[in-house]
């Protein structure tokens, strides 16, 4: 498996336009311009002739192009996630936050169909509204790693605007076939509002796959595993009014400790390798420390922890949060979970400047014991 995500910028998806709580009809997204004919028109003399309608705001048509439009004010919801506590059900890490704690909720399912292209559903809430998107991805055949970026128009709080997303399914084989059900998945989104001083622009990640591990399992697991992947987000510097944005990959590797009598273990890890979407490491090469989290029983062995991470040999210091849940049930209870997926993101405390933000999510398997 490639331990590193495809986040391509210029990644060829089918657009969907969707109402909110409702399946949505595939179409392309965007606003059309308006015009008139009026000023061609006769006018009294001493008159202005009507002006042409201004066109209207087009959303950018990718990932990259969205963020950079709204780069003034994307670090500071950047970086209110990226001290966000996860939520769980699927696992959500966003600026749209309570008391500390995550209050979105996405969960995705991706189907791998015969034709090898991949239909994406996301359900849940985000802004307190309800959501519901279904999608067709690009064509991707011959590979377990499908990465595609979606767009939606939609209404969040009262504020028309556009809802970009990006996603990387990773499937357990690689045959395309309609049969290949087994999945994990990770990606994160913007909602960009079409009025610029709206409040709701937010920034969130998320985590999910298929066959959560059997959370009464967790009491009877001993000994350690270790998971790789990827991982996949954005790495945002905000420094007054010069905002740079690096959509990034990355390596992700972590280690559990499962039960030793007296709790159900722990699990700890890093984010590193970071890239840009283009294969060049990030400048002073940016890793995110998963601190030590306890598992708990519940939302199958989820977990929460705190973050750190390293920049270069600059001496600022950065926090955040991070956390997940096990997927994959061996054929006996005591295996260990075949993956593990989540969300993390680590930011300058607050009142360093300039603000370093880096916010995204992982997916891993269980690395097989020599």
């Amino acid at each position: 498996m490639n331990a590193k995500v495809e986040m391509n910028a210029g990644a060829r998806a089918k657009l969907l336009c969707a109402a909110v709580a409702s399946a949505a009809v595939l179409s392309a997204c965007g606003g059309g311009g308006g015009s008139t004919d009026m000023a061609n028109q006769m006018t009294p003399s001493g008159t202005t002739p009507p002006q042409a309608a201004p066109p209207a705001d087009t959303p950018p048509a990718n990932f990259a192009a969205a963020l950079t439009r709204t780069a003034k004010d994307i670090h500071d919801v950047v970086a209110e996630a990226a001290r966000s506590q996860p939520s769980f059900g699927s696992v959500t890490q966003s600026s749209n936050s309570e008391g500390g704690a995550t209050t979105d909720h996405v969960a995705i399912e991706a189907d791998l169909g015969s034709d090898g292209i991949v239909t994406y559903t996301l359900a849940g809430t985000l802004g307190g509204e309800s959501l519901e998107l279904e999608a067709r991805g690009g064509e991707q055949a011959r590979s377990s790693e499908y990465q595609d970026e979606l767009r939606s128009a939609r209404s969040i709080g009262g504020s028309p605007g556009a809802l970009y997303v990006r996603t990387i399914t990773n499937f357990e084989d690689r045959a395309a076939s309609a049969a290949n059900t087994n999945y994990l998945s990770a990606g994160y989104w913007a909602f960009l509002p079409d009025d610029r001083t709206s409040p709701n622009l937010s920034f969130g990640a998320f985590a999910d796959g298929t066959n959560s591990f059997e959370s009464g399992n967790m009491a009877g697991l001993i000994g350690g595993a270790s998971y790789e992947g990827g991982a996949g987000g954005v790495f945002v510097v905000g420094a007054g009014e010069e905002t740079s944005i690096s959509p990034f990959e990355a390596t992700a590797s972590l280690t559990a400790e499962f039960g030793d009598g007296s709790s159900l273990g722990s699990i700890s890890g890093r984010i590193y390798d970071v890239e840009d979407s283009e294969g060049n490491r990030l400048d002073r090469s940016p890793m995110v420390t998963l601190q030590s989290a306890d598992i708990r029983g519940e939302d199958s062995g989820s977990f929460t922890g705190a973050t750190t991470m390293t920049f270069g040999d600059d001496d600022a210091t950065y926090d955040g949060s991070w956390g997940g849940h096990f997927l994959g049930n061996g054929a006996a209870p005591t295996n260990h979970p075949l993956g593990v997926v989540g969300t993390f993101g680590a930011t300058t405390v607050e009142g360093e400047t300039p603000t370093r933000s880096l916010v995204g999510a992982f997916y891993a398997r269980k690395e097989e014991s020599p």
